[in-house]
């Protein structure tokens, strides 16, 4: 079983493709394309943590994205989220506003904002969020998992580990 983190994927927002320049001609090869790209590497039993932003302004029902992907979703609302996701809220394996997982030993704090500080940021604990667009720099061991950062794939756990492994490394150079 694998684990996964993504946000912002926006299904069936059509002004996604112009705010964040995807390259992307509409919104059904930008849905297509996302749907894929997920199940190409999310399997049935894999869980993924969707840190909002699920989707807006649809072209179609939002359940039928549910079913289409692969993966037991965990659901972050988003602003985006506030009407008709968060009404359907119990087709995800679970929703909330914010979490605080432990997954191999690691402490991750799961929220759509980006915070400066989080639960247990001093000691070590991951901070995973979207909404930015890729517009703000990490700060400590944070990371922007939106999914236009990783070519429109989610995140598996291992590339955060890697990233944040290497944000560890360089902040002891830093204060070195």
């Amino acid at each position: 079983m694998g684990l996964f983190f993504t946000a912002d994927t926006h299904f069936g927002h059509y002004n996604i493709i112009k705010y964040d320049t995807r390259p992307f001609t509409d919104s059904r090869e930008h849905d297509e394309t996302i749907i894929r790209n997920w199940n190409e590497i999310v399997g049935p039993k894999d869980e993924v943590y969707h840190l909002g932003d699920f989707a807006f302004k649809n072209r179609r029902p939002i359940e039928t994205y549910i079913k289409e992907l692969n993966g037991k979703i965990h659901f972050i609302r988003g602003n985006h989220d506030d009407k008709a996701a968060w009404k359907i809220r119990h087709m995800f394996e679970s929703a909330r506003e914010a979490a605080y997982i432990r997954y191999e030993g690691y402490m991750i704090y799961l929220s759509h904002y980006a915070c400066r500080t989080w639960r247990n940021s001093f000691h070590g604990s991951w901070h995973l969020y979207g909404h930015s667009h890729g517009k703000l720099p990490p700060l400590g061991l944070s990371m922007d998992v939106g999914i236009m950062l990783n070519n429109y794939y989610p995140f598996s756990f291992e590339q955060i580990k890697e990233f944040m492994e290497n944000r560890n490394n360089q902040e002891l150079e830093e204060k070195a």
